[in-house]
């Protein structure tokens, strides 16, 4: 009596992940959540230990620009 209650149990909760949720899912609508990663790296001026010297003089300027704000 159990074996054929959990065979019917198995085969509904397979019918259901296999065709049910994706359709489910398919249908809604799932907002796309902006990179925090990738705003970091866009918005990154450099550091001190910066091997490019592009990036040094970015960050020297960032710091004198903060400097500036403070002292104002």
């Amino acid at each position: 009596m159990i074996i054929p209650t959990i065979i019917v149990f198995t085969v509904l909760c397979a019918v259901f992940y296999v065709f049910i949720a994706p359709y489910k899912l398919s249908k809604r609508k799932i907002k796309v959540q902006p990179n925090i990663f990738e705003s970091f790296v866009e918005n990154d001026e450099g550091y001190v230990w910066s091997r490019s010297s592009e990036r040094k003089k970015s960050y020297k300027n960032k710091i004198k620009k903060q400097a500036i704000k403070r002292n104002l």
